[in-house]
């Protein structure tokens, strides 16, 4: 056991002794109330391998972890802490899994075949924006994961974990590309010189087995055109399974039947609804827990004016016995700098009367830089006044902001006003220093604070050069990776031209061209470091590189799946 964590924490440090042109080592360090510990890691990246280690207190005990990723010919072999992601084709509803492992894994492509192939044990993991580390508190396993590309459109599967309980798990998904022929197979008249081209966009899949030795099969369709985005699933499941290990964070899975979707019949007009049933697995031999989740929306920009918007939103949650309805009704005026919207909210749950409030939001866009905002609101014969905005400089960016949230699992009071502060410093030497708050699926703030350094082995161990370096390079494109909420993305590659770059803890990312000109930006979701299921909210196509260095960067927006149950919705 304690070898699976000395080995990668050895092997860390004999990469930090190799010399090499293209070594890059970064510092962290902070503490979070929202995560409950502090501590420090260091990662190191090179040609053809990178590492991270990382040790600190979370809730009064000393966790550690590491991880060494090479690849050897065609083999991509991993050592220490890993997550894998335990996927299958209903995660288009966000309910993907993630296993924590300590212990070693190879990956391999023979031909169409993808082949994940591990030994040694499971547990938990730790990721937070200070550190990473990992424990090995689950039980001993072996995990063998294919993926086989039969045709253009045919992809089978297997999901296999050998441990004290055991998954199995097939399937076969079906991706239709191109055109089909519309054929009646009648000799109507009126139809004999129909012309019924058909563009499928549509996948179909299938799976069964066993997860965590309890029964298991699902049946999915999702359909996505210009106009309309539709996930449809029926899944059958045990009570009691579970996709990963016993030892594992334990996570909602879908159940029954469950639909989601997006209708948008004009450029201006959007619904949204969904049906979803969760399965909640207990610790401790504990009953299994149900919920349902329904909710539909709509949103409606008025006339040819854009800053002219209006919506309306429905919510009803069923939890232990019950039920909790709410509604929103908003609208939103643009005028020059100023941005004006109007929130009615009602809520109310089983026994209960109903709770009513109005928000009135005021934003001014005061520079290009600076922005002030205002929120009042007037709930059961109270009055009350928030003030936030926003800064964005070279050295700082900083921005507060109130975000209604929709929270099925608080039946009492679900919808619920938050503070959202993001602080992001950058100093000399590539020391960025950042702050943010979160909050929890009850509506609870949490906030985190961290620091980074980043380090270039060049002839010897020096730090990076400033931001304000860049002013000798020829041509620079910069940028950042943010949540919607305006929070930094780790983790995530955006390739542009031919180079692949990865945002940092502060979601920032850079690249150097030779000439000046349009270079095109893709977001390479298959290439993330970040885990899980990620949906692309806003990016540009292209951008430009320059030599000007007060030129601002370039900003994705990407939006996370929820893979817990209670998760609060942004309204």
């Amino acid at each position: 056991m304690r070898s699976l964590i000395l080995c990668p924490i050895a092997v860390s440090g004999l990469l930090l002794c190799l010399e090499s042109n293209a070594q890059v080592f970064r510092l962290t360090g902070g503490a979070s109330t929202g995560f409950q510990a502090q501590g420090a890691g260091l990662e190191v990246r090179g040609k053809g391998y990178e590492a991270w280690s990382g040790a600190g207190l979370s809730d009064g005990h000393l966790i550690v972890g590491s991880f060494v990723k090479m690849h050897l010919l065609d083999y991509t072999l991993k050592v220490g802490n890993d997550d894998v992601a335990m996927t299958l084709p209903i995660d288009v509803f966000g309910t993907q899994s993630t296993l924590h492992t300590n212990g070693i894994s190879v990956d391999k492509k023979i031909r169409n075949t993808a082949i994940h192939a591990f030994t040694g044990r499971t547990g938990t993991a730790f990721i937070s924006p200070m550190f990473r580390a990992g424990t090995t508190s689950g039980p001993p396993a072996a995990i063998l994961f294919t993926d086989t590309l039969l045709t253009e459109n045919l992809r089978l599967f297997s999901r296999n974990i050998f441990s004290s309980t055991q998954t199995i798990i097939g399937g076969a998904e079906w991706k239709a590309h191109g055109r089909l022929p519309c054929m009646t197979g009648f000799d109507i008249p009126l139809l004999r010189d129909l012309k019924c081209d058909l563009d499928p966009g549509f996948t179909l899949s299938l799976a069964a087995g066993v997860g965590s030795g309890h029964l298991y099969t699902s049946e999915a369709l999702s359909l996505s055109r210009d106009h309309l985005d539709l996930n449809l699933a029926y899944v059958f499941a045990d009570d009691g399974f579970q996709r990963s290990l016993s030892g594992t964070p334990l996570q909602s899975e879908l159940d029954g039947a469950n639909v989601t979707g997006t209708v948008r019949p004009t450029t201006g007009t959007s619904f949204s609804f969904g049906h979803q049933n969760y399965l909640i697995p207990q610790q401790d031999m504990q009953s299994t827990l149900h919920a349902q989740v329904d909710r539909a929306s709509g949103s409606w920009k008025l006339g040819e004016y854009n800053g002219t918007a209006t919506g309306a939103a429905v919510f009803r949650s069923a939890y232990l016995n019950r039920a909790t309805r709410g509604a929103s009704l908003w609208a939103s005026q643009t005028l020059g700098p100023i941005d004006l919207r109007l929130n009615y909210l009602v809520s109310q749950s089983d026994g209960q009367a109903p709770l009513q409030s109005i928000a009135l939001t005021s934003q001014e866009k005061l520079t290009p830089r600076l922005s002030a905002l205002q929120v009042t609101t007037f709930s059961e014969g109270k009055t009350s006044v928030a003030f936030g905005g926003s800064l964005l400089t070279n050295l700082l960016t900083v921005g507060v902001n109130y975000q209604t949230l929709y929270v099925p699992f608080r039946p009492d009071n679900p919808f619920t006003q938050t503070l959202s502060i993001t602080l992001n410093l950058s100093l000399r030497g590539n020391i960025h220093l950042s702050t943010a708050t979160s909050f929890t699926p009850e509506g609870k703030i949490i906030y985190t604070l961290a620091g980074s350094g980043s380090y270039y082995r060049l002839a010897g161990l020096e730090a990076a050069p400033p931001m304000q370096s860049f002013r000798l390079q020829q041509y620079v494109i910069n940028g950042q990776v943010t949540t919607p909420d305006g929070l930094p993305f780790y983790g995530a590659a955006v390739r542009i031209g031919k180079e692949t770059v990865y945002s940092d803890r502060d979601g920032r990312f850079f690249a150097r061209e030779r000439k000046p000109g349009q270079y095109k930006v893709e977001v390479v979701t298959a290439e993330f470091i970040a885990t899980g299921d990620f949906t692309i909210v806003s990016a540009p196509a292209d951008v430009a590189a320059t030599k000007d260095p007060q030129a601002l960067g370039i900003v994705i927006v990407l939006a996370r799946s929820d893979k817990q149950l209670a998760v609060a919705s942004p309204l």
